[in-house]
């Protein structure tokens, strides 16, 4: 496979998602990395491990000469298993395999203390920090590869849990999925967590990426977080369980959207840059979100005979939709969703008012129905390296 066919799959896995409106996640943003067909680690060499400038016996020589050895043959298994993550698997299972068995290899050289002593060069391709297109990325410390391998791997998690949407057929077969998606995004926030809490030595220069700031793996998180909330709400819909109920969980996913911004704008200094697609993209999902949030208090009231209020709380969910219109423009995606909700909000808003001239004649509400309190109920699931 050339690197501008891996380039093109890379685009369509990362920037494609089919089932958006049936799953109530927006089009994917491409969360992390992929990486070109040319990356790996280099070797540039094996130290001197004599740093008391002394004469060494024939026994520290010995041992000298093993200690580099084994470090040799680490770095290359170092190069074998990165090779194998950074192959683009079609069957995303596998390489979300792959890319988890390159975590714990790096996790356990970090473990024995001597990955100071490896030279190494690790090259990736962003498509999360560019601000237009993509990014090509040179790490050169191992503890900062395992932060960006770690969210390879949660984009890989990621991946395969939206496919199982797009597997799906149907509504039973969403709801049949439903469960199994969450527990893969809270494995994916779990993977992008452990990432924030990899220690790294302090950045001195510029060309960190952004994917290796704890702050960015964090604000992450909590976007693979807000679509598990989004499942987890569709499946309380699917389950017919009370309209505040549902309203309650989507006010949670819209909730989990705003803490993935503040955590990268109450950081912005570890940023060099901040690509600004992803900013539009979290402000499209939360806005969008509380729309479907309002959306199901309108319906309710409706559902009571509360006609005046169903339609002030029904107008506010359309206000709220307006909004993403301007971040839509720019992504087909993006306005194909926004378009679909328009569909049914403001369909459902001019029905309510056909139905009020003709049958109920109730005065239109001043203000929307209160809102009932956001739940968060997905949380990470730790990660065991």
């Amino acid at each position: 496979m050339t690197t501008m066919e891996v380039e093109k799959e890379v685009q369509e896995r990362c920037l494609t998602c089919h089932a958006a409106s049936r799953s109530g996640i927006p089009p994917c943003l491409g969360l992390a990395h992929e990486v070109a067909a040319s990356s790996g680690a280099t070797k540039k060499g094996i130290l001197n491990f004599n740093t008391n400038n002394r004469p060494l016996s024939d026994e520290e020589k010995e041992k000298e000469r093993e200690r580099a050895c084994e470090l040799l043959t680490l770095s290359q298994d170092i190069c074998n298993a990165r090779s194998h993550a950074a192959c683009l698997d079609k069957h995303v299972e596998r390489q979300t395999e792959k890319a988890k068995d390159y975590c714990c290899m790096l996790s356990r050289v970090l473990e024995r203390e001597e990955d100071d002593l490896l030279t190494c060069q690790f090259k990736w391709r962003t498509y999360i920090t560019a601000t237009n297109g993509s990014l090509d990325l040179t790490i050169k410390d191992v503890a900062q590869e395992l932060r960006v391998a770690l969210a390879n791997y949660a984009q890989c998690v990621r991946l395969n849990a939206l496919q199982e949407i797009d597997d799906s057929r149907s509504e039973e077969d969403l709801a049949v999925v439903c469960k199994s998606v969450v527990g893969e995004l809270r494995v994916a926030a779990g993977a992008l967590e452990a990432a924030g809490n990899v220690k790294t030595p302090k950045a001195k220069a510029y060309g960190i990426p952004s994917e290796a700031c704890p702050s960015m793996a964090r604000s992450m998180a909590k976007v693979c977080l807000g679509e598990a909330q989004l499942v987890t709400a569709h499946r309380a819909s699917l389950m017919k369980l009370s309209r505040p109920t549902v309203s309650s969980l989507y006010f949670g996913a819209a909730q989990f959207y705003e803490e993935a911004t503040k955590e990268i704008k109450g950081n912005i200094g570890e940023f060099n840059e901040v690509s600004e697609h992803q900013m539009k993209y979290l402000a499209f999902c939360s806005w969008l979100t509380t729309a479907r949030a309002i959306a199901q208090m309108g319906t309710h009231c409706r559902e009571q005979d509360q006609v005046g209020e169903a339609i002030a709380t029904m107008e506010a969910s359309r206000r709220f939709l307006l909004k993403c219109r301007p971040l839509a423009e720019d992504d087909s995606a993006w306005m194909e969703v926004f378009q679909r909700e328009c569909e049914r909000i403001i369909g459902s808003l001019s029905k309510l008012r056909k139905e009020n001239e003709i049958v109920f004649f109730q005065t239109e509400a001043k203000a929307p129905v209160q809102y009932p309190e956001a739940k968060q109920v997905v949380s990470p699931l730790p990660l065991e390296l």
